[in-house]
């Protein structure tokens, strides 16, 4: 392990710790997310997450980067009524084919049916400063009866090159239970660009 991941992983330990341990039960879920890029080869990206309490961690593979884990820890914030709104700050560590610290959030806000999700990072790399990035995904979705949603998808993203920098599209997710599946298209107003990604979730 290099000086600067040794010093990335202490500051992650420390991102981890700056919050008490609570009595609550864990909470966790499981999601992979299948992408299809034009012209390159489809690739699998698995998330696991837990909860306890206000604690939120997470572990993800071939989201910041091709070959490319990480690992993250952060609070939850709660609040709003009638418009309920998650906020959760989150500090990483990326480690692979990228190496890097990412600092992030992840932001959801729900009002009657509709829901507006995003999650943010920046990922600085510890090699050369030159390949940090700033990846965004960002969906908003409208609940069309109780188990179907539909919506609007936008991300940027490393993993692969579309020649667009912000690639966007519909996107349909179906739920049932703690289970869901959800399909995206991006880019289908630009045939030599589209990109399909193919997604589905437990929680538990």
């Amino acid at each position: 392990m290099s000086r600067a991941s040794e010093i990335g992983l202490a500051l992650f330990i420390l991102a981890a710790s700056a919050w008490p341990a609570t009595a609550a039960e864990w909470t966790y879920g499981a999601s992979a997310f299948v992408f299809d890029p034009p012209n390159d080869d489809a690739f699998l990206s698995p998330i696991l997450e837990a909860d306890r309490g206000v604690l939120h961690f997470e572990g993800r593979y071939n989201y910041e980067d091709q070959e490319t884990g990480s690992v993250f820890a952060g609070r939850i914030f709660r609040f709003g009524e009638k418009v309920e709104w998650t906020v959760v700050p989150i500090m990483g560590l990326v480690l692979g084919r990228t190496d890097g610290v990412a600092p992030g959030v992840k932001l959801d806000v729900g009002w009657q049916k509709l829901t507006l999700s995003t999650e943010s990072e920046t990922v600085i790399d510890f090699e050369d400063a030159g390949a940090s990035f700033v990846y965004t995904w960002l969906e908003g979705t409208i609940a069309a009866s109780d188990w179907l949603s539909l919506g609007l998808v936008g991300q940027r993203t490393k993993t692969y090159e579309t020649g667009l920098e912000f690639q966007r599209g519909p996107m349909v997710q179906a739920s049932r239970g703690p289970g869901w599946l959800a399909f995206y298209w991006f880019n289908l107003d630009r045939p030599d660009d589209e990109t399909f990604v193919f997604a589905g979730g437990w929680e538990f």
